[in-house]
């Protein structure tokens, strides 16, 4: 008799070379309070929806890397598919309000691994 487990069992997940290969923009905060995640993220989210539409957000599938976010510093990055890093660096560039104050993204740099923003940038 045939089972089910059998096919959880033979799924695997793909290698490497054939994932799709993903960048980090890491971005500073220019504003005159401490922004917290959450105002960031929305900021952020909104900014790229409103320049890429839906369609261009999800081919994008860009994300704020939690562990990446620095409040002290206010600096963070975020994960981005390759083929769209210049389309959501433009987009980061046109936040201006965070948290309803005025602010600014600055674009510190792109890099290819989180070990490397972490090095070079945060």
């Amino acid at each position: 008799m045939w089972r089910w487990s059998r096919i959880s069992e033979k799924l695997q997940t793909l290698p490497s070379s054939l994932r799709e290969k993903k960048r980090y923009i890491v971005f500073e905060i220019i504003c005159r309070k401490d922004r917290e995640l959450g105002q960031v993220l929305d900021a952020v989210w909104d900014s790229v929806l409103d320049f890429l539409g839906q369609e261009g957000t999800a081919k994008a599938d860009p994300w704020i890397i939690e562990g990446m976010f620095n409040e002290e510093e206010q600096k963070g990055a975020v994960k981005v598919k390759k083929d769209y890093v210049e389309e959501v660096r433009a987009a980061l560039a046109l936040v201006q309000e965070i948290g309803g104050e005025e602010a600014a993204l600055q674009i510190l740099g792109v890099t290819g691994t989180m070990d490397s923003a972490r090095e070079k940038y945060l």
